[in-house]
């Protein structure tokens, strides 16, 4: 009895090793897809050194000879920190997010393919000078080169999540993060259910005034008269069709835009050590996590004199490509 008894001390001491051995090395796994705090990376493109310097508050601050290779630097960080939040968005604006999360998401995929959020931003995509085109594809280039880096050797190539849900990203294309944009303007639109039922009463030939007779504008508005949607959108060339169905004020969205939180704020220069007022804008953007902005600091050389750029970009640890450099931001 006393051996068995051993053997069943033993055994469960067996597993129980085994068992955090499983977790050390499941934590170690997930924490190699973070990104590196320090160290050196080629990436391809770039025509000199470029530092990436993250401050005391993790943002950002790249230092380059060229506005194109601070802006390759900047879509290799975005890729680095915030790329399944970029892929969410990307596959949203394709309609293509029950290739991620399965049938729940179809609902919204058929709901932004009738969108075609993609071939707006293929189409804003052309109209784009060509310098805005080029600090593009130099974004692009930035992205797809952290996704085909080399890695280390317990160091898996992509975060969490796309290992958890077994999801492979394509290459980044030029037209896509101008869709991201369209994305985001599509949160914006708190209206837009009403905007889908006026264009629905078009389509069954309700006249202007008859719309406006059901969406009602507020009376502290005074909006100019509606025009002929059906002759806009091309309906009175259209056949009759009897609705099968749903009526036109439930013409709605497959999911919740946003969870409201957005608000402004001021302060009185009086309050402040510069003695100038402070102003928090009001985008009127939800909460998210992460959050919509990334906050970055690009300095590079132009005509002979440095140039900044320092804001929210729609995403004393070192990360430099290709070689090193000395200095901070501002030295």
């Amino acid at each position: 009895m006393s051996r068995l008894l051993r053997w069943i001390g033993w055994g469960s001491l067996a597993l129980l090793v085994l068992a955090l051995a499983m977790l050390a090395g499941m934590y170690g796994l997930l924490r190699n897809t973070v990104a590196p705090a320090s160290g050196e990376a080629d990436m391809a493109g770039l025509s000199a050194p470029v530092a990436i310097i993250k401050d005391a508050h993790g943002v950002s601050h790249i230092e380059a000879e060229t506005r194109l290779d601070a802006v390759r630097a900047l879509g290799w960080v975005h890729a680095s920190e915030r790329l399944w939040q970029m892929e969410v968005l990307r596959m949203a604006a394709q309609g293509r997010l029950a290739e991620m999360f399965g049938g729940q998401a179809v609902s919204s995929d058929r709901f932004l393919k009738t969108l075609d959020i993609a071939t707006a931003a293929k189409a804003s995509h052309e109209k784009l000078t060509p310098q805005t085109r080029a600090l593009i594809n130099a974004y692009v280039e930035g992205i797809n080169a952290w996704m085909k880096r080399e890695t280390g050797k317990f160091e898996p190539s992509l975060p969490v999540e796309f290992i958890v849900l077994g999801h492979q990203p394509e290459p980044w294309t030029a037209w896509q993060p101008v869709a991201l944009l369209k994305v985001m303007a599509l949160t914006l639109d708190a209206n837009m259910d009403e905007e889908i039922g006026r264009l629905a009463l078009a389509g069954r030939r309700f006249t202007a005034r008859q719309i406006e007779e059901i969406y009602p504008a507020n009376e502290r508005d005074n909006p100019p008269a509606l025009p002929d949607l059906e002759a806009l959108y091309g309906f009175d060339k259209a056949p009759r069709i009897k609705p099968a169905g749903e009526s036109a004020d439930n013409a709605t969205a497959p999911w919740t835009l946003q969870l409201p939180a957005s608000n402004n704020w001021a302060i009185s220069g009086v309050k402040t050590e510069s003695g100038k007022p402070l102003l928090a804008n009001d985008p009127h953007l939800g909460l998210t996590a992460p959050s919509t902005f990334y906050l970055a600091h690009l300095r590079w050389r132009q005509e002979g004199e440095i140039r900044n750029l320092i804001g929210a970009r729609c995403l004393e640890r070192r990360l430099c490509c290709r070689a090193a450099m000395t200095g901070s931001p501002g030295g």
